[in-house]
């Protein structure tokens, strides 16, 4: 995680900070379902 550009090794389908910007995505979703179920019930 050091090296910052376009690797060769790294164009396989998602780069890693496609995979980590996906991951905090997914967790912020979570977190405002929950958040909603939270409240509604």
């Amino acid at each position: 995680m050091s090296s910052t550009g376009s690797n060769p090794d790294s164009s396989r389908r998602l780069s890693e900070k496609e995979l980590f910007l996906l991951l905090l995505v997914g967790i912020a979703v979570a977190m405002a379902l929950t958040g909603v179920v939270l409240v509604v019930y």
